[in-house]
């Protein structure tokens, strides 16, 4: 694939590191020499940059930390890109903020339903204390609910 059909930014380290993970060990390569290697002299300075982000993310090592030097892979670039590289964790990275989410919408949900029955456990604690001070100042009302039963009945016969 040419250099200037891609077009997002992952697409683009991940052809850089390709490149640099495949130079043979025998071979240091200066970052215009990468860039001519590649075909893509026009952009020397986003390879340049490509290379530094690179340097920084820890996938290739250089003796300067201008971008003066060789660059070269280490075996973390060489994991890195044989796992699908930036373009791979971009993906993983958008799953995980889409499962997270989903993961807070629900959270937000069970907190709202639990806050009901809380509050609807709370009032109904409330009633029974306020019915039974009632039974207790007025005693006549004891047997309240079985009174119904003995009513329905009679009713009934």
């Amino acid at each position: 694939m040419n250099y200037s059909e891609l077009k997002t930014v992952e697409e683009k380290l991940d052809m850089v590191l390709q490149y640099v993970v495949n130079i043979p060990s025998r071979e240091l390569l200066t970052r215009d020499q990468i860039a001519s290697n590649m075909d893509v002299v026009p952009y020397e300075k986003e390879i340049t940059e490509i290379l530094l982000k690179l340097y920084k993310d820890g996938y290739v090592h250089t003796q300067n930390d201008m971008g003066l030097g060789y660059f070269y892979s280490n075996f973390d670039g060489r994991i890195f890109i044989d796992g699908g590289g930036y373009v791979k964790a971009k993906e993983i990275y958008e799953t995980n903020l889409k499962v997270s989410s989903h993961i807070l919408t629900q959270d937000k949900i069970y907190r709202r339903r639990l806050l009901w029955a809380t509050w609807s456990a709370g009032i109904a604690a409330f009633l029974l204390l306020l019915w039974n001070g009632f039974l207790w100042i007025n005693p006549t009302y004891y047997d309240f609910p079985y009174i119904l039963f003995g009513i329905v009945r009679k009713a009934m016969h």
